[in-house]
């Protein structure tokens, strides 16, 4: 994926991290409180197949993000987060708004991730954006001048994304590896 279009799944995610989760006091560990306050049902289901999927609601009249309950919660998020995306991303959806009315309900039908399926460049911006969204670049900049001025290891800096943003260690790591390499910061072995 080129820089540019990172640069911008970043910032969208970031501001709709804001909008849904951090500007109505959530944190990502409220996610699926913050999703549902924004005007999307989350529900659950199991099946070893999928992790989740989206969908419209033509009863309640608005979408449906639906996750697999046999999960992780950390995986739970972000498939949370990969399903908001589509919607964000993909349909132009706009949370808290009154715009929706518009929005072309007949067409999201069963945007589904599979696990183990070569991905799409579609799906690569999505889990891009589910990325951002957990873990925004704000979060990832603070984090990252302690690690410079040396409050915290790398290591360290690993856990403390972890547990503030509610995702795997091997999410955590793999983000703020990249988010390094993008700003030219060479803090790995701090």
């Amino acid at each position: 994926m080129k820089a540019e279009l990172r640069a911008t799944i970043d910032r969208i995610a970031e501001l709709s991290h804001e909008l849904i989760v951090s500007s109505k006091e959530f944190n990502n560990q409220d996610l699926e409180e913050a999703i549902e306050a924004s005007g999307i049902d989350v529900r659950y289901f199991v099946n070893k197949n999928y992790d989740g999927f989206l969908k419209w609601d033509t009863q309640q009249n608005c979408p449906i993000i639906a996750v697999n309950a046999n999960q992780a919660p950390v995986r739970q998020r972000f498939s949370m987060a990969h399903e908001l995306g589509h919607l964000i991303l993909d349909w132009n959806w706009i949370p808290y708004s009154n715009n929706n009315k518009s929005f072309d309900k007949d067409k999201v039908l069963n945007v589904t991730l599979f696990r183990g399926v070569k991905q799409t460049p579609e799906e690569t911006k999505v889990n891009e954006f589910a990325a951002a969204f957990l873990m925004p670049d704000s979060l990832l900049k603070k984090i990252t001048d302690e690690v410079k001025e040396r409050k915290i290891s790398y290591a360290e800096a690993i856990e403390k994304i972890k547990s503030i943003a509610g995702v795997s260690g091997v999410s955590a790591g793999y983000r703020f590896k990249h988010y390094c390499q993008e700003k030219g910061l060479n803090i790995v072995n701090e």
